[in-house]
């Protein structure tokens, strides 16, 4: 009888809670991202909500976001097998979210004042908003680890 509660202390020691936040500040406020942990297994992440998975210590690789086509670096989870638990913050590129108020407030400025330069400035931004939509679509989201 007293074996039984040390064969479950044991089997904890192998489960981990991976916890994925999804911060306020982002275009797409509306979308649920998916996270995909390990290639298959994946849940939605809706706005200024969290995500729980718990797994297998010696299961644990790797995690990604994605939405439509656009999608994060892999973050690799395998150095971080003896916490117990981790948290992961999800956030839009600072450089996109940057590039889409600075596109609009560009194109508003050059209508009302008809200056070349906020029109350049807002065809730049705009430059840069396709290349995370295109090129850079495996850079859209930045994934970081909450200590």
């Amino acid at each position: 009888m007293g074996i039984i509660p040390i064969i479950f202390g044991i089997n904890n020691l192998y489960i981990m809670k991976l916890t994925v936040f999804r911060k306020n500040v982002s275009p797409d406020l509306l979308r649920p991202y998916r996270v995909f942990l390990n290639d298959n297994i994946y849940k939605k992440l809706y706005n200024n909500n969290s995500v729980t998975f718990e797994v297998e210590k010696n299961d644990l690789k790797d995690i990604y976001i994605k939405i439509d086509w656009i999608k994060s670096k892999t973050f690799s989870l395998s150095e971080f097998k003896r916490y117990e638990e981790l948290k992961i913050q999800v956030v839009v590129h600072p450089a996109f979210n940057l590039c889409i108020f600075l596109m609009v407030g560009c194109v508003l400025l050059w209508d009302f004042t008809h200056y070349q330069i906020f029109f350049w400035i807002a065809i730049l931004a705009f430059t840069v908003i396709i290349y995370f939509y295109t090129i850079g679509r495996n850079n859209y989201f930045k994934i970081k680890l909450i200590t």
